[in-house]
């Protein structure tokens, strides 16, 4: 009886040593792999209710992709994170803002030309914020897009490529000889 007690408890003892090496081997695994790796916030700039497919928090590394929901058909939209400027991708759900997220917290920022919503903040000297936009006929479907998009806002017709301005920011179309915006010669190599 003795010897079946003895033989119980040696299996037991097995059982609870090789649990214990099971468990501290996947410890050991996730720590050196990166399972639980760290997760970065995005500052939405108080807008994020404006992006379809938020989160609060992305891992280092993982590709987000946001669709900008409060397009105004009279306004330009340039979209910058940290600062530097987002190219805008258009598919069939609409404007699409894509980046992949860097190892530490970062700012997502709309900045908009043209049509300003009634509950827009006002400059010190009480004179609204609009901005004239430019805009143009889509050739596919008559639709007015702002000028610096490169896709209709409609029918998503590619219509023609733009740049950046390398002194003011300003979208301008590709060929384009000077800056419309500050006048910058665009040809110039400086």
């Amino acid at each position: 009886m003795e010897d079946d007690l003895t033989k119980k408890m040696l299996i037991m003892k097995k059982i609870i040593l090789k649990s214990i090496l099971i468990i501290s081997g996947g410890i050991l695994m996730l720590s050196l792999f990166g399972c639980h790796a760290n997760k970065y916030s995005i500052d939405y700039c108080g807008a994020r209710s404006s992006y379809q497919g938020a989160k609060s928090s992305y891992k280092s590394g993982a590709e987000v992709k946001l669709y900008y929901k409060n397009f105004m058909p009279d306004a330009e939209y340039s979209f910058y994170l940290d600062g530097e400027y987002l190219p805008l991708e258009f598919d069939k759900k609409g404007a699409v803002i894509r980046f992949v997220m860097p190892e530490h917290d970062v700012k997502l920022e709309c900045r908009v030309r043209g049509s300003t919503p009634t509950n827009a903040p006002e400059n010190q000297n009480n004179a609204s914020t609009v901005v004239p936009a430019l805009q143009r006929e889509c050739p596919s479907c008559h639709a007015l897009t702002p000028q610096a998009s490169s896709t209709c806002l409609s029918c998503g017709f590619e219509i023609e490529k733009y740049v950046v301005c390398p002194e003011c920011g300003a979208e301008v179309a590709e060929n384009a000889k000077f800056c419309y915006e500050c006048g910058r010669n665009l040809n110039c190599n400086e």
